[in-house]
């Protein structure tokens, strides 16, 4: 059920990281520039700001609709059990009401992002998140509702949170350095293709990323129980530790993006950047190599489980460190305008670790020779950056950083 309810809001993601992207880079913000350019800028970005809030309710719209019709197939498709498609159909039309405020809360969080402001996101993220608790306690243990009410819960929670961040928006919208929140009527192709081909482009490098993914959890779990287990428990991790870094490339997005009429300032930004993101990695390696040898009881009680963790140690560490590292280098790229090669990077990532677990399976290398193509899925990605860097060094943020124009938007009525 979770997984049916989820899918859309990983494919999705990329609306709040364009909306960074596109308001960052017409930030009237950005220093060096004339009133006459901040005037067209707050303009612009108030249009799109417009346009996407509009185009994300529409998205939501049509999820709810997709859901409602589609349902039980999409479970049944997904594995689901006949005595179960019922009860999970139910639970999941009710979820799918709370998908228009989920778009709007992610393109209100670009929002945030691209106008330097990461506080707000947080304690909106962190008052739904007790909104939810609360009301699956009173709706599931104290009303008994189950399922039920564990599916009310969320939309309410969601709805919540994008009230919020409407109002906030809205109020920000009426200071000096705000985004207005206002009413442009429908959107205009002509006006949001640039939006489209941000979009697009980063939507293809979410899609290879969950593919190689999909590959490696798909070879694990043909190994056996303990051993979908043992990856069960070790991907779990890394993926928590992989939101760690996730503010710094979006703090990257955004200041790089905001600053790019400074090549100077860019050049010491990304550097900065580059090195907390080493930083960070290093860290988060030590923690999960910490957390999978001394702590494995608190994932499973099953000894070969046990015993598989700790043969993962290695490839844990170099797929969190390499991890960190190159989101660091998306999210300058992206912040830099310098991103139509993201898409390349991450699909040559995918062919090199499906090439990775088709070589291992044939050695029957087992899980350890499956876990070794996710740092080698990162590792390529990184090769693939540094390789774009050396070739476009003179414009990259990363190299010269000479940008001829910047990038901005332009809005057409």
């Amino acid at each position: 059920m979770e997984s049916a309810t989820a899918i859309h809001v990983q494919v999705f993601t990329f609306l709040s990281v364009t909306t960074t992207n596109v308001l960052a880079t017409n930030s009237p913000q950005a220093p060096g520039i004339s009133d006459a350019e901040r005037k067209q800028r707050l303009g612009v970005s108030e249009t799109m700001l417009a346009y996407t809030l509009c185009v994300a309710l529409m998205m939501g719209l049509c999820i709810v609709l997709c859901l409602e019709i589609c349902g039980p197939w999409l479970l049944t498709f997904i594995g689901s059990q006949p005595e179960i498609v019922g009860p999970a159909s139910q639970y999941l039309r009710i979820r799918a009401t709370a998908s228009p405020a989920v778009m709007l809360v992610m393109v209100a969080q670009g929002a945030c992002f691209g106008q330097q402001d990461a506080w707000t996101p947080l304690k909106v993220a962190g008052a739904v998140a007790v909104l939810n608790l609360v009301g699956d306690y009173c709706l599931i243990i104290c009303k008994g509702l189950g399922v039920v009410g564990a599916g009310i819960t969320c939309p309410i929670a969601q709805y919540f949170g994008a009230v919020v961040f409407m109002v906030y928006l809205h109020r920000k919208g009426k200071c000096d350095k705000g985004i207005p929140l206002s009413w442009q009527g429908m959107p205009k192709l002509a006006a949001f293709r640039p939006y489209l081909g941000v979009a697009s482009t980063l939507l293809a490098r979410t899609l290879f990323t969950m593919c190689s993914y999909t590959c490696i959890t798909a070879a694990a779990t043909s190994l056996g129980t303990p051993q979908a287990a043992a990856h069960q428990v070790t991907l779990q991790l890394f993926w928590f530790l992989s939101f760690v870094p996730e503010p710094l490339s979006m703090s990257a997005q955004s200041l790089v993006a905001r600053d790019s009429t400074d090549p100077a300032r860019v050049r010491r930004l990304t550097r900065l950047l580059l090195k907390l993101g080493v930083v960070v990695g290093i860290i988060l390696a030590a923690a999960i190599a910490l957390i999978m040898t001394t702590l494995p009881w608190m994932f499973t009680s099953d000894k070969s489980v046990a015993a598989d963790l700790k043969h993962l140690v290695v490839q844990a560490m170099c797929s969190t460190l390499l991890c960190s590292v190159v989101m660091m280098f998306d999210g300058i790229s992206i912040g830099s305008g310098d991103f139509k090669h993201l898409p390349q990077t991450n699909l040559l990532g995918w062919i090199v670790t499906g090439a990775m677990l088709v070589i291992g399976r044939q050695l029957h290398g087992g899980l350890v020779s499956v876990w070794w193509s996710l740092p080698l899925f990162f590792a390529t990605r990184l090769a693939w950056h540094l390789v774009h860097i050396y070739r476009h060094w003179t414009t990259s943020a990363f190299g010269r950083y000479h940008r001829a124009s910047h990038q901005e938007v332009q809005v057409t009525a």
